[in-house]
């Protein structure tokens, strides 16, 4: 499953910004948004079985987007 959700932020990068296309590894941006999502994720889910409710994934994303402006 993370091997997919991989390959969807690759081809969406690649997308969004075609310069991207022959890139093999992250640059240090990449792996900061990253974290920083991964961060506030884990502070919004706290859900030990780590299935996230409706609720907790939408609360997530507002996160990541008041990040994000």
């Amino acid at each position: 499953m993370i091997a997919i959700r991989r390959k969807v932020e690759i081809t969406d990068r690649r997308t969004h910004q075609p310069w991207y296309t022959t890139k093999t590894t992250p640059a240090f941006s990449d792996m900061v948004v990253k974290l920083h999502r991964t961060i506030i994720t884990a502070r919004h889910i706290r859900n030990p079985a780590g299935r996230p409710s409706r609720e907790e994934i939408a609360a997530v994303i507002r996160a990541w987007e008041a990040a994000a402006a």
